[in-house]
C-alpha cells in the first residue's frame, strides 16, 4: 500500500495567507514611504527658504550662491 502524499500547487495557497501579515505590513509602510518622498523633499527644498537662515545660515548662502552662479 502507497502512502498518501498531499501536493501543493503554487495556486492552491491565497496570497494572503502565503505571506505573514507582519511582511505584508513592513511592505505596505516601505511602499508608502517612497510614495511620500518625492513630496517630503519638495516640501524641505521650499520651506528651506524659510528655515535654513534661521538653522543653518553659512549652508543656505553656499547653496543660495551655487544656484545663482
Amino acid at each position: 500500500m502507497e502512502a498518501a502524499t498531499a501536493v501543493l500547487e503554487p495556486h492552491s495557497i491565497p496570497f494572503e495567507h502565503a505571506l505573514p501579515a507582519i511582511h505584508i505590513r513592513k511592505r505596505a509602510v516601505v511602499k508608502r514611504l517612497f510614495e511620500t518622498l518625492p513630496a517630503l523633499i519638495t516640501l524641505a527644498v521650499i520651506s528651506f527658504l524659510v528655515w535654513g537662515p534661521i538653522f543653518v545660515p553659512i549652508p543656505f548662502v553656499l547653496a543660495i550662491l551655487a544656484f545663482h552662479a
